[in-house]
């Protein structure tokens, strides 16, 4: 069987799947005949098809971009079936809320778009169409599959806008994020908003940067129950949870899930595995030589040095660099190169005896203060 799949324009991928599963096989896995699909030309071709009723398969990325013919066999071979894949995805995420937004006081409507303590609008900005659900509250998921069976979702770009009041303090607070979906994509972004007050950052010298932090949704801190967190300033920063702190930062760029892992110690059960495996696909980790990324591991300073300079480079930002501090302690140090650029960009200026203490573990304040000026100087 021969024929032809047509792609939209904005499809995330060229790798197209096409299966034929008799009709009475109900689809099942065991049953499916895989063919070949051949990008340059956009023909596919299914060999070895006994006489029967089939359907007819398409299929790209994760995000139900799938098309399907019903196509008879019955002695000669079937040429010039037709498959043209619709221009859709799936837009999901988590809402990242202290857990007293999910208490069954909160839980006084039908959950359609939320309840007494938070909505969850969107909006297609290219139609105007508005969704009726957007919420798997059991779940404390969001997401625009819940409206039809098929949980297809047209590409285009879209407005979230998560709407909060607060059951602690009845304080209200909303953000909304600018999201685009592509043909095929499943676009996963978590709604992260910071409803709680510092307690823990009145007497840090970062105070100011911790607070940009949390504005901008890259941190939501400990919370405390009670519309207060604490954020920690001094603990150490884990491995998984700074590249957490780039991925929210850069907005939560599209991430190809549909790969395997490319670390041995990191799957889905970890919290960040979508920012570690962004990470990894931008360039900006490589991981360590046993095939692992030691994600709970603490992470020192003359590593971030790099991670930091690659995501500038992921960026895409030129920032202007002055004469590079002279640290005495970072000759042999591996990522040498990576701490001067961090000092000549006035990222960091290291301590005041004249040492950066590249095998220190860094702190959260620190992550704050870093992440902040490469804000600030991208943009001056």
């Amino acid at each position: 069987m021969m024929g032809t799949v047509t792609l939209p324009d904005d499809i995330i991928s060229q790798d197209v799947n096409v299966y034929a599963v008799l009709t009475s096989a109900d689809y099942a896995w065991d049953a499916r005949i895989a063919g070949t699909y051949d990008a340059a030309s956009g023909t596919f071709n299914i060999q070895g098809l006994a006489d029967g009723e089939y359907h007819i398969v398409a299929w790209v990325g994760d995000g139900g971009a799938v098309d399907q013919k019903t196509v008879t066999v019955a002695g000669a071979d079937v040429q010039g079936v037709q498959l043209s894949i619709p221009r859709v995805g799936m837009l999901n995420g988590y809402i990242k809320l202290p857990s007293r937004f999910f208490d069954d006081e909160c839980a006084q409507t039908d959950w359609k778009k939320g309840d007494a303590c938070f909505t969850v609008e969107v909006k297609n900005t290219d139609t105007g169409q508005v969704w009726d659900r957007t919420i798997w509250h059991g779940m404390q998921e969001w997401g625009t599959q819940y409206v039809d069976e098929d949980g297809y979702t047209p590409a285009g770009n879209y407005l979230v806008t998560l709407n909060t009041t607060d059951p602690a303090t009845k304080a209200q607070k909303s953000r909304s994020w600018s999201i685009s979906l592509r043909s095929g994509e499943l676009r996963q972004f978590d709604l992260v908003l910071n409803v709680d007050t510092f307690t823990d950052i009145s007497s840090s010298a970062f105070k100011t940067e911790i607070q940009w932090l949390a504005d901008q949704g890259v941190t939501t801190g400990y919370s405390k129950g009670d519309g207060t967190a604490e954020y920690r300033p001094t603990a150490q920063t884990t491995r998984d949870a700074f590249v957490e702190f780039l991925y929210r930062a850069a907005g939560q760029p599209s991430v190809d899930t549909s790969v395997a892992s490319p670390f041995n110690d990191v799957g889905w059960e970890n919290e960040h595995y979508r920012a570690i495996l962004w990470a990894y696909q931008s360039g900006l980790v490589k991981g360590w030589d046993d095939g692992g990324f030691h994600p709970y591991q603490s992470i020192q300073r003359d590593a971030v040095a790099t991670i930091l300079k690659r995501y500038a480079e992921y960026l895409d930002v030129d920032i202007e660099q002055d004469a590079a501090a002279a640290f005495s302690d970072i000759s042999t140090s591996e990522h040498a190169d990576n701490i001067r650029w961090l000092a000549a960009t006035g990222i960091t200026t290291g301590y005041a005896d004249g040492t950066f203490k590249p095998l220190q573990p860094v702190t959260r304040d620190a992550i704050a203060a870093f992440l902040y000026r490469l804000n600030q100087k991208s943009h001056s």
